[in-house]
């Protein structure tokens, strides 16, 4: 089977793990373990505007006709809401802040684009099913509780650019932190075992991957940014190399990478989860 090369990450950075595990080299990438909400606690809220977790557990099959590439995943963002211009809006790990559809203790969460009841401005809990055949489907159950209520951003991201004119480094705050482990096993039965990540600023955007893809160590760096974007992964033998500790209540990483056709860069991150 010829598999795509491309990276393709949703969630994508998140931010703090469940219990706290740590990757890089030589580090613990077994990825079999679950976010859960029981680590967060929701505070006391008069509106949805503040920090919100949210944390789902599933399933989920990619597949045409004699191929198919199955498994489980466990997913947490970390999302802020804030009220601008009198409209709520709120992060997201693929397009800055988005206009909120929320009204009658009901909101439609951007993840999935469906409508969920909210209790007392803190907490939305639910499920999501889409089935498109035998061989494509997503379903989760998850929670949504609101951490903190300040709004103000969860960390920094820098990006250091090396040799190459055309970009400009950047120091940015962060508005989105997402995290994904995913667990598969393709009809070839190659195995995937990764940590994803993605972080968000109101700007820029860096996907990182770490663990084992389709049977073969994988290490990924893509930055995606108003200048030219940056792409290096061990997968493309090119040079990439991902480090992070992930726990409950903050994130780090540091990664790097060069690229034949977009020279070097080098990422660190420090995100933490706002104290109320």
């Amino acid at each position: 089977m010829n598999k795509t090369t491309a990276i393709c990450l949703s969630t994508a950075l998140a931010l703090t793990g469940c219990g706290g595990s740590s990757g890089g080299a030589g580090g613990s990438n077994k990825l079999n373990v679950r976010y859960d909400i029981s680590n967060y606690t929701a505070v006391e809220s008069t509106s949805l505007t503040g920090t919100w977790v949210f944390i789902a557990n599933g399933s989920e099959s990619d597949g045409y006709s004699g191929y198919s590439d199955a498994g489980t995943f466990s997913k947490k963002i970390f999302l802020i809401i804030r009220s601008i211009n009198d409209q709520l809006r709120i992060s997201s790990c693929d397009d800055g802040f988005r206009s909120l559809t929320a009204s009658n203790n009901n909101i439609v969460l951007p993840m999935n684009g469906q409508s969920y009841s909210v209790t007392d401005n803190n907490r939305i809990t639910g499920a999501y099913s889409q089935e498109f055949n035998d061989l494509n489907y997503e379903n989760y159950s998850f929670e949504m509780v609101k951490v903190s209520n300040d709004d103000s951003g969860l960390g920094t991201v820098s990006v250091d650019w090396s040799g190459l004119s055309s970009n400009t480094d950047f120091d940015e705050s962060v508005i989105a932190l997402c995290a994904e482990r995913r667990s598969r096993l393709d009809s070839d039965g190659d195995k995937t075992d990764l940590a994803l990540f993605n972080i968000y600023t109101e700007e820029q955007s860096i996907e990182l991957e770490k663990g084992v893809k389709w049977g073969e160590n994988m290490d990924s760096v893509i930055i995606f940014s108003n200048q030219p974007s940056f792409k290096a992964s061990t997968y493309s033998e090119q040079t990439a190399s991902v480090t992070y500790t992930d726990t409950t209540t903050a994130f780090t990483t540091t990664a790097s990478g060069t690229s034949s056709t977009s020279g070097s860069a080098s990422v660190s991150a420090s995100v933490q989860l706002p104290v109320q």
